[in-house]
């Protein structure tokens, strides 16, 4: 797995190893050009794991401060680098849920 998330952040398929899966900085191609694996499918996939990611490192951090009561002088500079984060941080968030959808799905298929 670790093997496939290098792969998919640096923008490589994890299956044929070619440089094919964004097609911008945000945006991913929707197959490999070289070996046809699909990397955006819309019944399942990607979708979830990028939910996960979404929630656990950019939507937890902001209801955390708001639980512990942090006044807004400090949570709104804090919000605004998590959107910062969040939006440099999207090729590598695209990659990482692609590895772990083509991990999943290969191991399910064997």
């Amino acid at each position: 797995m670790i093997q496939y998330i290098n792969l998919t952040i640096r923008g490589y398929c994890p299956k044929c190893n070619k440089k094919s899966l964004f097609l911008t900085r945000f945006k991913l191609n929707e197959l490999c050009g070289n070996c046809g694996l699909v990397f955006l499918d819309n019944n399942d996939g990607i979708w979830f794991f990028l939910l996960v990611i979404d929630r656990a490192f950019f939507i937890f951090p902001l209801v955390v401060l708001m639980y512990f009561g942090f006044k807004p002088i400090y949570f709104i500079p804090i919000a605004i680098i998590l959107i910062i984060v969040f939006i440099y941080s999207t090729p590598f968030r695209l990659g990482l849920s692609v590895a772990l959808d083509y991990f999943f799905k290969s191991k399910s298929s064997k």
